[in-house]
């Protein structure tokens, strides 16, 4: 997803720079508009949007997977 590094306001305009680069380039003759988008997590819903009634995406999904375990090696390196 493409999002926004940095925004600096002048007056009534805006000058928007992109984490990412747009393909096709926008021309200087082009007309944008810029609408926040969702990550589906339940804090952004609540903080961002206030919209936490009519959240549909997934609170509780884990940032790793449980069912496979890491295998470490020994201080000395050796196998198990």
């Amino acid at each position: 997803m493409i999002g926004i590094a940095s925004s600096t306001a002048y007056g009534i305009a805006l000058n928007v720079t992109l984490n990412a680069a747009l393909h096709p380039a926008p021309t200087g003759a082009e007309t944008w508009t810029l609408l926040p988008g969702c990550d589906g997590r339940l804090a952004t819903c609540r903080v961002k949007f206030g919209n936490l009634a009519k959240f549909r995406g997934f609170a509780s999904v884990p940032t790793t997977n449980p069912s496979i375990a890491i295998r470490r090696k020994n201080n000395n390196g050796a196998k198990k």
